[in-house]
């Protein structure tokens, strides 16, 4: 508790003092906002300091603020940032974010967008020195590391999204895989963002952690139930309109997604879908584990995708990292300098992002944990197959 109380209270200081004294002074390049040329270090600033700038999370703040006041969070974004008075940006479909995001968001709502922003990009900084440690690396090492990934693109502009978020939560539900309750909140915050974080549920149903399962669906249930106590109709609004924001962004030319570059080129969605599937269980039986080939899987299989969704795999490439074989270690510092120096909007992305889940593609080869292989599950399998029985394996955190 007391290391809580310690990390709760510099977070704290922290926030104040970007609100209090840095925001009011002008940055060298104010006027550029949050465009890329200006640097990341300049957007950082910007999202740390609470400068009235647009970001990613504006969208998410503006449906949590109509949503505390028993209004439609799925509205056309530009009207519900013009009504709660947050900066202009014209964004003229609804939120493609499910109601689990909004639901985390709510209790920035309370603040004004500015102190929202600051309380959030710091929390995010946080987020990705935190993933890095609970992926094995020392807090000495990590806290720098974090601190280089937020300052630099893509992760200045991660900072003002979610994605961190689900970083955060694989690296928790790895850590303390062994925690039913923690590596429950894990896979809740890793799902809360993007709906696609469940398959990281399944590497514990291989294994039969159930005790994780059932606090997952426990988790995951509130945050899908709270903002129906606000606004009854939520979900319908996000399967209708929220659907139809998904489509729309799916459908940019920036799109980075690899079944979007699939699209482009006339080849089957579904096929490419069915090869990255058969990719990850190809590994997957290679080094005896299921749940990073599912975290690389869950990144590369995104229907929209820009640079900053590759810190989801973080945690994977700290992993790597830390098997130090001559394979991994090229891959992730050949990956990491890709993901760096392309510029994290237009149509760059498009072309680099593919060669970076390539890269981690090789390098996850190199990782060796076999706490989510189901070795006796599917000995089970094998020799009821063969028509002998057996009692079966005793679960994990049972």
């Amino acid at each position: 508790m007391r290391k809580v109380a310690i990390v709760l209270g510099v977070y704290g200081v922290v926030v104040l003092c970007m609100a209090l004294f840095v925001r009011p002074l002008t940055l060298p390049d104010e006027s550029a906002g949050m465009a890329a040329d200006a640097g990341p270090v300049n957007a950082l600033l910007h999202e740390t300091a609470g400068k009235s700038v647009p970001t990613d999370i504006l969208l998410d703040y503006a449906s949590a603020k109509v949503l505390r006041h028993g209004q439609d969070p799925y509205g056309i974004q530009s009207v519900l940032i013009d009504r709660i008075g947050a900066p202009a940006w014209p964004v003229e479909n609804a939120n493609p974010h499910p109601p689990t995001m909004i639901a985390l968001m709510l209790p920035f709502s309370v603040l004004s967008y500015e102190n929202a922003l600051t309380a959030w990009s710091i929390l995010m900084i946080a987020a990705l020195i935190a993933t890095v440690h609970l992926a094995g690396v020392r807090l000495v090492h990590a806290i720098p590391i974090g601190l280089a990934i937020a300052a630099t693109f893509p992760g200045a502009y991660g900072i003002g999204n979610a994605v961190p978020v689900i970083g955060l939560g694989v690296a928790i539900a790895y850590r303390y895989r062994h925690h039913p309750l923690m590596a429950a909140v894990g896979l809740a915050l890793a799902a809360a963002p993007k709906s696609s974080g469940l398959l990281l549920v399944l590497p514990f149903l291989f294994t039969r952690r159930w005790r994780t399962v059932a606090w997952t669906a426990g988790f995951m249930t509130t945050l899908s139930v709270v903002p129906v106590l606000l606004f009854h109709s939520t979900w319908s609004a996000y399967l209708g309109a929220g659907a139809d924001a998904i489509s729309v962004n799916a459908d940019r030319p920036d799109n980075a997604s690899i079944l979007n570059l699939a699209h482009k080129h006339n080849i089957s969605q579904a096929l490419v879908a069915a090869l990255l599937v058969a990719a990850a269980v190809t590994v997957a039986i290679r080094i005896k584990d299921s749940f990073w080939p599912i975290v690389w899987l869950v990144v590369v299989a995104l229907p929209i995708a820009w640079m900053y969704s590759l810190l989801t795999l973080v945690p994977l490439a700290c992993v790597v990292l830390r098997r130090r074989t001559a394979v991994g270690v090229a891959t992730v510092v050949v990956a990491a300098a890709l993901t760096v120096g392309t510029p994290p909007l237009g149509m760059w992305p498009t072309r680099i992002l593919p060669i970076v889940v390539l890269l981690t593609f090789i390098g996850l080869t190199q990782v060796r944990e076999t706490d989510f292989w189901p070795e006796n599950e599917i000995a089970l399998l094998v020799d009821r197959f063969r028509g002998r029985s057996e009692a079966p394996a005793v679960p994990v955190d049972s």
